[in-house]
């Protein structure tokens, strides 16, 4: 809580205080005009301010031993005051209330216990000071200060619980943060790399990587804000949803792993997959990382020397609608259409202004298509922004002929 704050509460608290001192003591103070320099009156006003003072000291929880030494000195006072004035005042034993309150309050229960006792010594010792019989002393004690005292550390709590939960989500921010920074330097080692010619293994390999932790940190970052949520009203849910973003991760570094091999056998491993299967996988993984349905309309296999770089880019198709266009539904849509086959990725994200102008994303889309003899195409159509996917539909019969 800022500083701000903390003394807003504070004042609050002991300007309470301090009207609860003026009630409690007023029928006194009016049964005595006129007498406020003798030497009863000195000590009555010498005791509030020592009252006040500790107030105005003491306006910040600090360590058990020093809220317990602050504990005592206040009541002593209090219990200076009861000496007093029990006699004639008996409603000045309510001045214990918010000193007990304190022991629920600000002390742990194994320190907070043994201050309560120690209160309530003083309180029987005030009366016993004050004239008052021993019975009539211990009568003192009400058992209601006992729920005051409850209702003290209900209060810590309830602070305690809070405190842990802020704590949780600042880490959770301080993680999503990492992740973020991680992701944009990754981006600009593959704008580097893509510079020289001598280094294209390395800005294949910078693509692929970028490719694939670009997905699996969108997800991870989406199903983290969502955590920070859930953490607050359903732990439990919570706890199973950071379990999928592990499994999500985990299957983020294996692809990672395949990406340091050599393109011949990644684009193998590819070929030998089945092309419905891979989307499939693919989908129910972002349902479950970052919520988003992704639909898949009237889907064909594609031919395998073209796999690998068409499941790139729907990867990266959807990795740009879930962070940028902040989409929550996707369709994949693959047909015919003038002599081509094509694969079409359409969201109900944002709409970008058109003409459309490609980042690294959508250039490495570009890059990867034509070098399997394909292309990219980007529009917008019935308030959805569309990517297209485009290779020669003769490859695509000459497939189902092999297959047949």
């Amino acid at each position: 809580m800022p500083a701000k704050h903390a003394m807003i509460r504070a004042a609050m608290a002991h300007g309470l205080r301090w009207l609860m001192v003026f009630l409690v003591l007023r029928p006194y103070v009016m049964e005595r005009p006129g007498r406020l320099a003798d030497p009863e009156s000195l000590l009555t006003y010498g005791l509030l301010l020592g009252f006040g003072l500790l107030q105005f000291l003491y306006s910040r929880d600090g360590t058990p031993r020093r809220v317990m030494a602050e504990i005592a000195a206040e009541s002593a006072l209090v219990a200076g005051l009861t000496v007093m004035y029990a006699d004639r005042v008996p409603q000045v034993v309510l001045l214990f209330l918010p000193v007990i309150l304190r022991c629920g309050r600000n002390l742990p229960f194994n320190a907070g216990m043994p201050a309560l006792a120690a209160v309530a010594c003083l309180m029987v010792l005030g009366h016993r000071l004050a004239g008052y019989g021993f019975e009539a002393s211990v009568r003192a004690l009400d058992p209601g200060w006992f729920i005051v005292y409850a209702i003290g550390w209900m209060i810590r709590s309830q602070t305690e619980e809070h405190r842990m939960t802020q704590t949780l989500l600042n880490r959770i921010k301080r993680q999503q943060a990492a992740l973020e920074e991680a992701h944009t330097e990754l981006i600009q080692y593959a704008l580097e790399a893509e510079e020289s010619a001598v280094l294209r293994e390395r800005t294949r390999l910078a693509g692929e990587i970028h490719d694939t932790v670009g997905h699996t940190l969108t997800t991870v970052i989406r199903g983290l804000d969502a955590c920070r949520e859930l953490v607050r009203t359903s732990p439990d849910e919570a706890e199973r949803h950071l379990l999928s973003l592990r499994g999500a991760a985990k299957d983020g570094l294996e692809e990672i792993r395949r990406a340091v091999r050599s393109m011949q056998e990644i684009e193998e491993w590819f070929a030998a997959r089945d092309w419905q299967g891979l989307l499939e996988r693919f989908a129910a993984s972002v349902k479950v990382t970052s919520g988003v349905n992704i639909g898949i309309v009237h889907s064909s296999e594609v031919p395998p020397s073209k796999r690998y770089a068409v499941y790139q880019c729907v990867k990266e198709a959807v990795t740009n609608a879930i962070r940028h266009g902040k989409a929550s539904d996707i369709t994949i849509l693959q047909r015919e259409s003038g002599g081509f086959a094509q694969l079409m990725i359409m969201n109900n994200g944002s709409m970008v202004s058109e003409p459309v102008e490609p980042g690294i994303g959508l250039s490495g889309m570009e890059r990867r298509m034509r070098s399997v003899g394909g292309s990219v195409t980007f529009d917008s159509a019935d308030d959805s922004f569309r990517i297209i996917l485009s290779w020669p539909a003769d490859e695509q019969a000459e497939m189902k002929e092999d297959g047949g």
